[in-house]
């Protein structure tokens, strides 16, 4: 079920029903490659402030962005409290994928950032990658809601 990708030290625990997207954004984060503010504040890049995007009470770290935002914790605590172990992993891979995704709209669309919306993306975008990538093809929708408890 899982591959491990070893690159400079690193090894990412793969989940292959969970786009290739959303394992690679879990890989370079925990490479802490990921172009938050302050990383590119520490790049010189000319920014006007390396707070988080999202919450802003702190500056916008890979650490903060993934488990010290108010807005990332409010989604950990929702997947923490209905989601079953066997899907656990890959349903916290398209999580983080999808707040980082939540962030860039907000950066570069200006659009609202939404606890729900974040929360529905995650159960629709994890039911359609389980389905068309796992070896349970044939599960429903209804299934699939009752399973993850999301």
């Amino acid at each position: 079920m899982y591959e491990d990708l070893e690159v400079n030290n690193y090894v990412v625990k793969w989940s292959k029903w969970v786009p290739s997207k959303c394992s690679i954004f879990m890989w370079r984060s925990e490479m802490n490659k990921l172009p938050t503010l302050d990383a590119l504040k520490r790049r010189n890049i000319l920014i006007d402030s390396s707070t988080c995007s999202l919450c802003e009470t702190a500056d916008e770290t890979v650490k903060h962005f993934i488990i010290g935002c108010e807005v990332a914790n409010a989604v950990w605590s929702f997947v923490a409290s209905r989601c079953k172990k066997y899907a656990l992993q890959g349903i916290i891979i398209v999580a983080s994928w999808s707040i980082w995704k939540a962030r860039n709209e907000m950066i570069f669309r200006q659009k609202e950032v939404k606890i729900e919306e974040i929360i529905v993306n995650i159960r629709s975008f994890s039911f359609l990658s389980f389905k068309n990538r796992s070896k349970c093809k044939s599960i429903s929708w209804t299934e699939w809601c009752s399973f993850s408890l999301m």
